[in-house]
């Protein structure tokens, strides 16, 4: 078992995929960290990340993602994007089971 970030519109095959998976699930928060700010940081706006107390309240305070997802608890599994002003709607951590797909 590892974990994957994947990114795309609801209903539709992911758009994007990460080309590996990760071992650890602290690995693949980061991977989804680093996703969704490369998606954030496109846009132009006057926050920067150390004015919060999170790096999700910083990316609901931009307006770019709408919700952030978790896994039942604390961590961080989904980012929900704004369509106006992201161009896809999600990006988030799966669980993949398949032995033969490559992870780092």
């Amino acid at each position: 078992m590892h974990n994957h970030v994947i990114a795309g519109d609801w209903g539709y095959l992911p758009t994007y995929h990460d080309e590996s998976g990760y071992k650890y699930g602290s690995e693949a928060l980061a991977g989804l960290i680093e996703y969704v700010n490369m998606i954030v940081d496109g846009t132009e706006g006057p926050e920067q990340p150390d004015q919060y107390d999170s790096i999700e309240d910083y990316w609901i305070a931009t307006g770019v993602v709408e919700a952030i997802g978790t896994d039942g608890g604390k961590r961080t599994i989904q980012a929900v994007f704004n369509r106006e002003i992201a161009s896809i709607d999600y990006a988030e951590i799966t669980v993949c089971y398949e032995a033969e797909c490559p992870i780092s």
